[in-house]
């Protein structure tokens, strides 16, 4: 990128983790997960009975993934390419193996800095004189994702981003009524905020029986882990469920044949999320909603680590089989849950310095039509100034 410079910014980077009071040994630490984590995405197998490919092999790229993490020589390749009962994975099934690790790996390493984040700035707000109430500075926010392959990731990060309009509009519109006049309701000069689509849309994914989040979080339970569920299969549960949504469709082009990805033949859906339409792609969706650690000799081993940041990221682990309301707390759609639940009632009880327009990252012509309804207005409104209505000056 034009002016940015890689060696400044990871100076910059390295400093400002050593700023919340880590040690140079923890800094190599992040450093040499973040390492271990881009050596697994370069892993590649081949076979009935996977193998490492030749390129892997001659890289030493599972070495270095080794050494990167402080583990022994060919011990985490073995757990890869055979399952518990050592049977040979196939190519396949080491793939998402070693990508299951990637994610546990980077999702582990980012809670630890946040905690490690949040740390330091709960002593430096003790340190400093104050009123004693809480603060909370927001300078941005992701927007919903619209991407050209929108998958597990974007489902994910769009339904947060409904929970989170939902709760900023409704506070707007309790904020817009102390300036409305009594019995002016729909006055042109102060604008109605309609939430029932945003409300429509949090209830089709919490239900907790048929919403997205349940049955996805369902994919976790240790009776289904192992069977013969799969992206299609689980679609069809979803669409099952949700038949009479109208937010929910599976655009099929027959009766007879579902809607596929032209590219890898994968299942896709379509969300109306209040911003847009977005078409879904299925891809590894029970894989990645089980956010476990279903290999416990994968616990095992990096508990050994020689690198204490490594070994701590894992210090958790008991090893112990999880019963079936504890996998699928730890499932990763009803842990993120969770935690825009507790950021709602985190941002609930604080003084909102600042708020952002929450905006699609994509352009025209979603700018003011779409974004205005997003609102809860229509486009002829000025809706970033809407948006800022309760700035706090004093702030």
């Amino acid at each position: 990128m034009e002016n940015e410079h890689d060696a400044a910014e990871y100076t910059r980077t390295l400093d400002a983790l050593r700023a919340f009071g880590m040690s140079d040994e923890e800094v190599n630490g992040v450093m040499r997960v973040v390492a271990g984590t881009m050596h697994v995405g370069e892993l590649r197998y081949f076979g009935t009975e996977a193998s490492l490919s030749s390129g892997c092999k001659q890289s030493g790229r599972m070495l270095l993934l080794e050494e990167a993490l402080g583990l022994p020589t060919n011990s985490l390749v073995s757990i890869f390419l055979s399952s518990g009962t050592k049977k040979r994975r196939s190519s396949e099934e080491a793939k998402e193996a070693s990508n299951g690790f990637a994610r546990l790996l980077y999702s582990r390493l980012f809670d630890l800095l946040t905690a490690r984040v949040n740390a330091g700035l709960a002593q430096a707000e003790r340190d400093t004189t104050n009123d004693g109430n809480m603060h909370l500075g927001i300078l941005d926010m992701f927007g919903f994702e619209v991407l050209a392959r929108n998958g597990f990731e974007a489902l994910m990060a769009n339904y947060a981003n409904e929970k989170l309009t939902l709760h900023v509009l409704a506070t707007r519109s309790k904020v817009l009524e102390m300036f409305r006049p009594k019995g002016r309701r729909g006055s042109t000069d102060i604008p109605d905020i309609n939430l029932s689509v945003n409300k429509d849309l949090i209830e089709m994914f919490e239900h907790p029986k048929k919403g997205v989040l349940t049955l996805l979080g369902n994919c976790a339970d240790p009776k289904v882990v192992g069977s013969n569920l799969n992206d299609a299969s689980l679609l069809t549960t979803i669409m099952s469920a949700n038949r009479k949504s109208k937010y929910m469709t599976e655009k099929r082009r027959s009766r007879s044949a579902a809607s596929f990805d032209a590219a890898k033949k994968a299942p896709i859906f379509h969300v109306r999320h209040s911003i847009a339409e977005l078409v879904y792609v299925v891809g590894d969706f029970p894989e990645r909603s089980r956010g476990v650690l279903a290999d416990p000799r994968l616990s095992e081993l990096m508990k050994r680590s020689t690198v204490p940041i490594v070994a701590e990221l894992f210090t958790s682990d008991t090893g112990a089989k999880l019963s079936t309301e504890e996998a699928i707390a730890s499932s990763t759609p009803i842990r993120a849950k969770a935690e825009i639940d507790e950021l709602i009632k985190v941002v609930t009880s604080t003084r909102q310095r600042f708020i952002r327009c929450f905006n699609s990252n994509k352009v025209s012509p979603w700018v003011g039509g779409s974004v205005g309804r997003q609102c809860g207005v229509g486009s002829r409104w000025p809706w970033p100034r809407l948006l800022y209505i309760y700035r706090r000056p004093q702030l």
